[in-house]
């Protein structure tokens, strides 16, 4: 079998050439460079390599798609490890001194970073290997309620923001919904506020949904009384605005006030919702017929979906101790490129007795993380309604860190584009770590990583994070407006 010939290999076997191409001073005389470009667009269907999503890999030459590879290489090597090292130097570079906020998204493979402040309501992008920032600021809103997955396509990354101008206005007067966008290549970069549009005054909304043609959130009317408050779907076309309304049947309490929770993803143009109770789980689907996509003009502006009955999946995870009580904190959205476009985050504690007749209330109790894995359906012809299924799940001892951002209710939790890996701070006995979660859907295997952070960061001060899982570095933002950029391969 000639090495030359590289559609006769496995795409890990094309990788793992790759490695072994490395020791032995990268086979200059056998590997052509169309078995890099070969082997580096195989491996990234299966996981991120170290550059956009949709980079155009012949515009590489030879030394180039090497870099690729073994930076590839490097990171998985690493971040395979128990504890990762930080790989090469450190970046900080210090913002606007007022703040800028949160990191809104970075886009991933890049080292442009989208920021929105909130006593300004502006957003603006940085190029943080420049150290500058890449961009005028534009005016969004100065309360950011929720965002959605973001979308990555050739040279242009954008997001869904719900937005309001106050708290109040979040439920009684009005919020909006927009879509900001980054524009980027050999011409330079642009930031824009590509859609917009005002939702009528009165609903509570929240779990925003995106795709390429659409964009969306739930909404609730929360002057209903609570037993019979019902969540609709609203849904408008990027291109021509057409608005659609869904209205269900699923019933607003049936997932439990402050002890439930519910979020949006989509998969191959399917809305799925994602019901989080205690130990129970459930998912609802809205159709892509339902929906206004480009593909569905004549998509009517109101429809109802029948669906309380009938969830497309009801799932109990077993838990490692039956007296475990289960709080859901999240449950959060990624692309389905690679095949897992919602995780769900809960809050778990345990009696912790020293004696088996020791009453339960008087116990102590421990405290862990649940972290819930959900892969997209699996492509089928026939006509059962798809779901989310539930992969795999882990506990990590501890509990989610609360932001020390003032007046933020945020947890510190990211979930990247990609959905292999969750990135969150971790308090267990009063000592933070960050701690990596990967999810390999090729193996099915659930890993826990903690990371080491320099002696000179202070994790108690970070309240925003990204997490670049194609070049393999973690980006920190302080109190200070100090932004550290980690390289781990």
């Amino acid at each position: 079998m000639a090495l030359s010939n590289p559609s006769a290999f496995p795409a890990n076997v094309l990788l793992h050439l790759l490695g072994f191409c490395e020791l032995v001073t990268m086979l200059h005389s056998q590997c052509k460079r169309e078995f890099w470009i070969h082997a580096l667009r195989m491996e990234r269907l299966t996981r991120p390599i170290a550059c956009p999503l949709h980079e155009d890999l012949t515009r590489h030459d030879l030394q180039s798609l090497k870099r690729i590879a073994l930076h590839t290489l490097r990171r998985e090597r690493n971040w395979s490890l128990p504890e990762p090292q930080v790989i090469g130097s450190i970046k900080s570079v210090m913002l606007n001194p007022r703040g800028l906020g949160t990191i809104i998204f970075q886009v991933p493979g890049t080292e442009l970073y989208v920021f929105h402040s909130r006593s300004t309501g502006m957003v603006v992008a940085w190029d943080v290997g420049l150290g500058k920032q890449a961009t005028p600021s534009i005016y969004i809103s100065r309360l950011i309620m929720d965002m959605s997955p973001g979308q990555d396509q050739a040279g242009r990354f954008s997001m869904g923001l719900l937005t309001s101008e106050s708290w109040d206005s979040y439920e009684i007067k009005s919020s909006q919904i927009g879509v900001v966008c980054l524009e980027y290549g050999p011409a330079g970069v642009t930031l824009s506020l590509s859609f917009e549009h005002t939702f009528k005054a009165g609903l509570s909304r929240w779990a925003v949904f995106m795709t390429k043609e659409y964009v969306g959130a739930l909404e609730c009317d929360p002057t209903v009384e609570e037993s019979d408050a019902t969540i609709d779907i609203i849904a408008l076309n990027l291109s021509s605005g057409n608005k659609t309304l869904i209205k269900t049947d699923i019933l607003r309490h049936e997932f439990g006030v402050n002890v439930g929770h519910l979020g949006t993803s989509t998969a191959d143009g399917n809305m799925f919702i994602l019901v989080e109770y205690k130990k129970n789980s459930r998912v609802y689907c809205c159709p892509k017929s339902y929906l206004p996509h480009d593909g569905n003009p004549e998509c009517p502006s109101t429809s109802v979906l029948k669906c309380r009955k009938k969830p497309a999946l009801r799932h109990a995870w077993k838990q490692a101790h039956p007296d475990d009580e289960l709080e859901p904190e999240a449950a959060l959205s990624s692309d389905d490129f690679y095949g897992i476009p919602a995780v769900s985050l809960h809050g778990i504690q345990r009696p912790s007795r020293t004696a088996a007749w020791q009453p339960k209330e008087t116990s102590k109790y421990e405290t862990r993380i649940q972290i819930r894995f959900w892969a997209k359906p699996a492509p089928d012809t026939t006509k059962v309604m798809p779901s989310l299924i539930a992969k795999h799940s882990v506990d990590i001892d501890g509990s989610l860190q609360d932001s020390p951002e003032p007046d933020s209710s945020w947890k510190l939790m990211l979930l990247p584009e990609s959905g292999r890996k969750v990135l969150l701070v971790v308090n267990l006995n009063t000592h933070l770590s960050f701690q990596l979660v990967n999810y390999d859907p090729e193996m099915d295997k659930i890993s826990v990583h903690r990371l080491e952070l320099p002696h000179f960061i202070d994790i108690s001060q970070i309240y925003g994070f990204s997490l670049d899982d194609h070049r393999g570095v973690i980006t920190l933002l302080d109190t200070r407006g100090v932004l550290f950029a980690i390289p781990y391969a």
